[in-house]
């Protein structure tokens, strides 16, 4: 090895045709020991490309086409929206973990976007280490600030009772009516066949949910192994469907106006639809007091799985129910139990607020 003089000062010297720069004679060396190290090792030395480049390939070969469209469509924004403007231009081997801990700190408006953007980062750079063009995941030592846990929100009895009374002729009432009793996901119900309904034993058999790619509808399976269950069903539940399967002639529980899958964009209209109408009673009746909510599917789906909680139902029985795994149950139930016990010291305290109001009251007359 012949390490020169540079003529800007440093120095420089090669390794198969790649040149090798530092300040001093020995961090040359060390950089030309490690370039032979990784050599020796298998490592593509001489490829370096850009993030972009590696990028395009990873996705093409490893993501289009694979799994979820929703998932795939993930992949996309994060490399096309956030990974490329920001390091694209930087080549693979340059990328270092602070350059992409500066990238997840800037991704400000949701934590859970930075989290996928973590994620798809993380298996580029494990790929980039099985083709042997890097040596190390930058990636692993970096981390998305973990966000206070989000409240939880459900539904009360009355608001239940409120809802499906605002929404009684609403064109999507029976599918919120079954969601709110059966803590199915939107694209599980969207999926349901009359098939799928055993009425006999009072349960409904999970086994397919819906996604949509540029509005169009399809089938696949559910979100996880654990989709595949069975739900059973509440006796009012059931006979409301079994009456409500009379007024359908399509093989689906709620299909779109055509009698096939509902569309996205039908899907979107009815939506805006059922949140406009709840928006205005609450506009007309400002005096009530249940308390304005907005209604998402996960609500729907909490205040199901707090129905659970309330009911006594251990959480690998709910677990099942819902198409969880134990662990995330188990976060789950905690949260509720904590929210409860918080809500009973509160009322606690404006108890004895009370009563010593009360005794001021009655010392002043």
């Amino acid at each position: 090895m012949k390490i020169s003089k540079h003529a800007r000062g440093n120095y420089y010297t090669t390794f198969k045709g790649k040149f090798i720069y530092g300040s001093t004679p020995e961090e040359v060396k060390e950089k030309y020991d490690e370039l032979k190290y990784q050599y020796r090792q298998g490592y593509n030395v001489d490829k370096n490309p850009t993030l972009e480049d590696y990028m395009i390939l990873w996705y093409n070969t490893h993501k289009k086409g694979q799994g979820a469209l929703k998932t795939q469509e993930m992949y996309r924004n994060c490399i096309n929206n956030h990974i490329n403007p920001a390091l694209g231009h930087k080549r693979l081997k340059e990328i270092t973990a602070t350059q992409i801990q500066a990238l997840l700190n800037s991704i400000t408006s949701s934590r859970s976007l930075a989290h996928k953007v973590r994620i798809t980062l993380n298996q580029i750079f494990k790929q980039a280490i099985a083709d042997r063009l890097v040596n190390f995941n930058p990636v692993q030592a970096c981390k998305v600030i973990a966000p206070d846990k989000p409240k939880r929100e459900f539904l009360s009895g009355a608001q239940r009772e409120k809802l499906l009374e605002i929404l009684k002729d609403n064109r999507l009432y029976p599918l919120i009516y079954t969601m709110l009793y059966t803590g199915m996901r939107q694209g599980e119900a969207l999926a349901l066949t009359w098939s799928d309904i055993d009425f006999e034993n009072k349960r409904i058999i999970v086994s397919k949910a819906i996604e949509y790619e540029k509005s169009k509808s399809r089938t696949k399976d559910p979100k996880t192994e654990r989709g595949f269950r069975q739900i059973p069903i509440p006796e009012e539940l059931a006979e409301y469907l079994q009456e409500y399967k009379k007024k359908t002639k399509s093989i689906y529980v709620f299909p779109g106006h055509a009698g096939g899958l509902m569309g996205l964009t039908e899907l979107n209209n009815h939506w805006r639809k059922a949140k406009r109408k709840i928006a205005k009673w609450f506009e007309a009746n400002p005096d009530t007091d249940i308390g304005p909510f907005n209604l998402t599917c996960r609500l729907l789906r909490h205040t199901y799985c707090t129905g659970l909680f309330d009911a006594g139902i251990d959480e690998v029985s709910a677990a099942k129910i819902m198409g969880h795994d134990v662990k995330i149950m188990r976060e789950v139930y905690t949260h509720i139990s904590d929210e409860r016990e918080k809500a009973t010291v509160e009322k606690i305290e404006a108890l004895y607020k009370t009563k010593k109001q009360s005794k001021k009251e009655a010392a002043s007359k």
